[in-house]
C-alpha cells in the first residue's frame, strides 16, 4: 500500500518550508507518493521542480464528458434525455467535477430523471424552441421580431450571455455544414437548414463575429438589454447588402479541384526533399556530445518532456536502422509507452522513418538536459547573487540589519519569463 501525500497551491509554500521539503523530495520513503498541484508553476523553486515528474492537466473535452455521463447513468439505470446531457456537457467548461455536480442537482431537481427543461431551468439557458425562431426572425432580416424575442427572453429570466452564446453555437454549425458542403442537416434541425438555405457563408461568419464581440462587450454596456440589443442590431446593420444573398454553398467545380489537387501535389514533393535532407542532417550531425542541444528545443510537456531532460544518449547506431541508445535515471522513464511515444516524436522531428530507441537505467558520468540547465542557473544565481551584494545599499542593510540574502529567493530573468 502507498500513502499519497496532496499539497495543493504547493507555490504558496515559502522559500524555508521548500527547503524544508527538498531532503524528502530527494530521498522520499518507499511507501509515499508526493503530488504537488500548482496553478504557476513559475513559482516553485528549480531544486524541487528537478526531483519532480510533471503532469500538464488540460481541460476535458465536451464529448468526452458527454460520453461518460452516458455511461454512468446507463449503468445506474436512470433515465436521461441526451439533449440534457449535451446542455451539461458545454456548462462543465471542461471540468468532470462540475458535470457531475450539475448531474446530481438535475435528479434531485428532476425528480431521479435528467430532462432537458430541468437543465434548462437550473443553468438558465435558452430553449431550443426560442433559439429557433430567433434563429429564423435572423435569417429573415426581420429586425422587429428579433429585438422583440430578444426582449421577451430576458424578461423570463434568460440572460443575455446565454441567447449570445447559443447564437454563436448555432452560426458555428451553419458555417460547418456551409464549408463541408453538407446537407444532412436539413432533417435534424430546421432552423439551421433554413440559415444555410437563406444566408451564405460570408454572412454567417460575419454573424459569429458580430455575437462572440458582443458577449465579450456586454460587461461595458449600461444594461444587459442594451448590450444585446445592440449586438442584435449590428447583425442587420453591419452587413454589406450585396453579400447576404448569395450563393449559399462553396463552390466546387472541377476547375477548382484540379488545381487544389496539383498544389497538394507540389507540396507533397517539396516535403519529400525536405525530410530527406533532415534525416541526411540529423544522422550525419547528432553525437552523444551534442544531444543536449537537440533536447533543449524540443517543445514537449509531462512524461515526454521528462525523458527527453533526463537521458543520455549513449550511441547511434547508423545501420539501416537508425538506432538511438539512450540511458536513463530512473525506472519508470523505460515505459514502454513513454518509449513509443519519444520514438514517434523523434521520427516525426527529424523525418526518419526508420528510427528505434533503446533505453537502459542506471547512473553516468555524462550530464543529462536537467543537470546543466541546473548548473546554468545556479551560474546565473551567483552572479546576481554577487551584484546584489556589491550595491552599495545592500551592503548597509545588511551591515546595518544583520541581514542575509536568500538565494531561492533570487530569480533571473528567464525564471520570470
Amino acid at each position: 500500500l502507498k500513502k499519497v501525500i496532496v499539497i495543493d497551491e504547493v507555490h504558496m509554500l515559502s522559500n524555508h518550508a521548500f527547503n524544508a521539503m527538498l531532503k524528502t523530495l530527494e530521498e522520499p520513503p518507499d511507501h509515499i507518493v508526493f503530488i504537488l498541484a500548482t496553478t504557476d508553476p513559475n513559482k516553485i523553486p528549480a531544486t524541487v521542480v528537478s526531483r519532480c515528474l510533471q503532469f500538464v492537466l488540460r481541460n476535458i473535452s465536451s464529448k468526452f464528458i458527454f460520453s461518460y455521463l452516458q455511461e454512468i447513468l446507463t449503468t445506474e439505470e436512470i433515465y436521461f434525455e441526451k439533449n440534457a446531457l449535451k446542455e451539461i456537457s458545454y456548462a462543465a467548461d471542461g471540468s468532470m467535477r462540475d458535470a457531475l455536480s450539475i448531474t446530481d442537482q438535475a435528479l434531485a431537481c428532476g425528480e431521479g430523471k435528467i430532462v432537458e427543461e430541468t437543465i434548462i431551468e437550473i443553468l438558465g439557458l435558452v430553449k431550443k424552441s426560442a433559439v429557433n425562431r430567433l434563429i429564423m426572425s435572423i435569417a429573415n432580416s426581420d429586425a422587429k421580431s428579433t429585438l422583440q424575442q430578444a426582449e421577451d427572453l430576458l424578461n423570463n429570466g434568460i440572460s443575455a450571455s446565454s441567447v449570445l452564446i447559443d447564437l454563436a453555437k448555432t452560426f458555428h454549425k451553419a458555417s460547418i455544414f456551409l464549408t463541408l458542403n453538407d446537407t444532412s442537416f436539413e432533417e435534424s434541425d430546421q432552423s439551421l437548414s433554413y440559415l444555410c438555405k437563406t444566408l451564405n457563408l460570408e454572412t454567417i461568419q460575419l454573424y459569429y463575429q458580430i455575437v462572440t464581440l458582443g458577449r465579450r462587450d456586454l460587461s461595458l454596456s449600461p444594461d444587459e438589454f442594451i448590450g444585446l440589443e445592440m449586438t442584435l442590431i449590428r447583425l442587420f446593420s453591419l452587413v454589406p447588402k450585396d453579400i447576404s444573398n448569395s450563393y449559399k454553398f462553396i463552390d466546387k467545380s472541377k476547375d477548382n479541384i484540379e488545381e487544389k489537387k496539383n498544389n497538394r501535389n507540389s507540396q507533397v514533393t517539396d516535403s519529400k526533399k525536405k525530410l530527406v535532407k533532415i534525416r541526411k542532417n540529423f544522422v550525419a550531425e547528432l553525437t552523444p556530445n551534442n544531444w543536449v542541444n537537440y533536447a533543449r528545443e524540443f517543445d514537449v510537456n509531462g512524461l515526454l518532456r521528462q525523458f527527453f531532460h533526463q537521458a543520455i544518449l549513449l550511441e547511434i547506431k547508423n545501420q539501416e536502422v537508425v538506432t538511438l541508445r539512450f540511458l536513463v535515471p530512473m525506472l519508470v522513464l523505460k515505459e514502454q509507452t513513454l518509449v513509443d511515444r519519444a520514438q514517434v516524436f523523434l521520427s516525426k522531428k527529424f523525418g526518419v522513418s526508420n528510427l528505434k530507441i533503446e533505453v537502459e537505467v542506471g547512473d553516468s558520468s555524462k550530464k543529462n538536459l536537467a543537470e546543466v540547465e541546473r548548473e546554468i542557473l545556479n551560474v546565473k544565481k551567483d552572479n546576481s547573487e554577487k551584484k546584489i551584494t556589491e550595491y552599495s545599499l545592500t551592503k548597509k542593510i545588511m551591515k546595518h540589519f544583520n541581514a542575509k540574502i536568500i538565494r531561492d529567493s533570487i530569480e533571473t530573468k528567464e525564471n520570470k519569463t
